[in-house]
């Protein structure tokens, strides 16, 4: 059985199994969420679901051959007992942001390619199993099992190796890496050739010694806030070299974002930029809260079909629909930080 909220454009499906060919064509191209709580393997059915942006699998173990394949506008999957991710089941899926995974998860060949996530956790993975992708947060494990990947073009900005061989090399060409802050390597870096910054935290953990404050630049608790009305390359300089993370930024002067074309400010979530002129940016601003009024150029910034509404006030005070689920699953949602509400904050 499953249910449909026309509302909230919410698919709850409660089996274990989902015939596709029940639900109504027309109900198919509106579907954005989808919550299975006790589905344990996924195909590519859902793929029919062309504007599906939030999948929920609190139970799913398998995902299966292209499971997730060339879904343009999925921003999230939850499946926090996942052990399997086969062959191209996460590929071509380029407004791809969170991917949630258990700690025990294995990356077949070629299971991983071409997105941009925000974290990836690497228990076990085979040989390229990961390639052409973008990463914010790589978590390497002490008892991490990773075969060698050859010209895999992966990048990543933070690392948290805990492998006392260093792991993420086999993930990462060493041209790739040396850019990368390292938190807590159980090895010392220039074993390997490398000088990367350390830092003996959790990457989780804010860090007070990476706030900013400048007389028109300030960031602090994942907040950057920028004054001025454009940006000299001395102070993008300075905002590239931020190390903490930015969640949102609040530019209330600032006219025009051509200089943002780090891969860094596709992870930004909340940006508000009421006297924006020129966005030209080559980096996608893909599920975040965008906040603009004027003259915004508001068909530059359409993305995945939200409405960007002018009135700032108005935006603050609406507050997002909660997942209508069984209380036992609700709470569990609750224990991640923005999953109850799809805002999926910065870890």
């Amino acid at each position: 059985t499953f249910k449909l909220e026309k509302e909230t454009n919410k698919l709850f499906i409660y089996q274990q199994d989902f015939d596709e060919s029940l639900i109504d064509e027309c109900d198919i191209l509106n579907v954005e969420c989808i919550i299975a709580p006790n589905f344990k393997e996924l195909t590519d059915q859902f793929s029919i679901f062309k504007r599906l942006m939030y999948l929920i699998l609190p139970n799913v173990e398998t995902f299966n051959y292209r499971a997730c394949a060339d879904q343009p506008q999925l921003i999230s999957v939850f499946a926090p007992k996942s052990q399997k991710f086969d062959k191209f089941s996460i590929s071509y899926n380029y407004s791809l942001r969170y991917l949630l995974t258990s700690n025990k998860t294995l990356f077949c060949t070629d299971s991983i390619y071409s997105v941009n996530l925000q974290t990836l956790k690497i228990f076990q993975a085979e040989k390229e199993a990961i390639s052409e992708c973008f990463v914010n947060k790589t978590q390497i494990f002490g008892d991490s099992k990773i075969a060698k990947c050859q010209n895999c073009n992966n990048f990543s900005v933070k690392i948290q190796d805990e492998s006392v061989d260093l792991l993420s090399r086999h993930i990462f060409d060493l041209q790739d890496i040396q850019n990368a802050i390292f938190y807590k390597p159980q090895s010392d870096l220039t074993k390997f050739e490398l000088g990367n910054v350390v830092k003996t935290c959790s990457m989780y953990k804010n860090d007070t010694n990476d706030d900013v404050v400048t007389e028109d630049i300030e960031f602090h608790d994942n907040v950057l806030t920028i004054q001025s009305y454009s940006l000299s390359i001395a102070q993008m300089q300075l905002i590239q070299g931020i190390q903490g993370d930015i969640c949102e930024i609040v530019a209330p002067n600032l006219l025009s974002l051509l200089m943002f074309d780090d891969f860094r400010f596709g992870f930004v979530k909340s940006l508000t930029a009421p006297m924006l002129q020129k966005t030209g940016v080559k980096v996608d601003f893909v599920g975040q809260k965008l906040k603009f009024e004027g003259k915004s150029g508001f068909s530059e910034f359409n993305r995945q079909n939200r409405t960007l509404k002018s009135d700032l006030r108005a935006q603050k005070a609406e507050k997002r629909s909660k997942l209508k689920i069984i209380p036992i699953l609700e709470e569990k949602l609750q224990k991640i930080a923005g999953l109850a509400d799809l805002g999926f904050g910065c870890e």
